[in-house]
């Protein structure tokens, strides 16, 4: 017992070591309060020093870590808020409202948004062992996961690229790929690959059946979610059904800002 207090107890010191030098490294790379898309593929930083206003935005397949401060996400009905201890993971293209809840001059909001290659998780879930937990109840597309060690160094070793301008588009690959794999084997792993494999029969099946399997499947999923009366999951299965029957280009059904504080 005593051996696995004190475990947790250097795990704990370890994680929030991890978490005070990435949020220096995000407060190096920004300096002033704002928001900065990286070189890094997918890789958006963000300061702020007050708390903010709802902000309507949309939330791509992404991770949300917070190295300081705190955050509210509002989807639908059901609300999300957290600072260090949780990360937020989405799994479809999402409208929310968001807004920084802690944040000072001498603290400000630090945070880590990277958006996730569904490409990616594919092709782990298909070529990888990895041991992906049942899921929980709660919504299906967006969930909150404990923040681990793993992912947080993980995180870190990304930021460390910034420095190292040469190695990003090599490294960044393999790192992005490293941190899917970390949240496969978390909490909100069954999350992403429902999504994830979702999307996948959506493109394989024949168009004159695509609408109705695709439908029924959205609905199953959303019939896990805190939100009873919201077609959120069903609306972005559809726009996943029209890309692949019409070929358009996403960016003719584009939604929201993408902001993401």
């Amino acid at each position: 017992m005593l051996k696995q207090r004190n475990s947790r107890d250097a795990n704990a010191s370890r994680l929030s070591h991890l978490l005070t030098e990435l949020a220096k490294k995000i407060s190096n790379s920004l300096g002033d309060p704002g928001e900065r898309a990286t070189e890094v593929p997918g890789l958006m930083l963000y300061r702020r020093t007050a708390p903010t206003v709802p902000n309507p935005s949309t939330y791509e397949p992404s991770l949300l870590v917070i190295a300081q401060g705190r955050i509210r996400v509002d989807l639908g009905q059901a609300s999300y808020v957290f600072g260090q201890s949780r990360f937020l993971v989405t799994s479809l293209e999402l409208p929310v409202m968001s807004q920084v809840i802690t944040a000072s001059e001498k603290a400000p909001y630090l945070a880590f948004f990277l958006k996730l290659d569904m490409s990616t998780v594919r092709d782990i879930l298909n070529t990888e062992e990895v041991h992906i937990p049942e899921a929980s109840s709660g919504a299906c597309a967006m969930a909150t996961g404990e923040t681990t060690v793993e992912l947080v160094n993980s995180c870190s070793r990304m930021m460390d690229l910034l420095d190292a301008p040469r190695d990003i588009s090599f490294f960044s690959k393999l790192i992005q790929r490293e941190i899917i794999y970390r949240l496969l084997q978390g909490s909100q792993g069954a999350r992403l690959r429902a999504i994830a494999t979702f999307e996948t029969k959506c493109h394989r099946v024949a168009i004159g059946q695509l609408v109705p399997d695709c439908r029924k499947q959205a609905l199953e999923l959303s019939s896990h979610s805190v939100i009873e009366d919201d077609l959120i999951v069903l609306t972005n299965a559809l726009l996943v059904i029209l890309r692949a029957a019409s070929r358009f280009p996403a960016e003719r059904y584009a939604g929201p800002e993408k902001r993401h504080f």
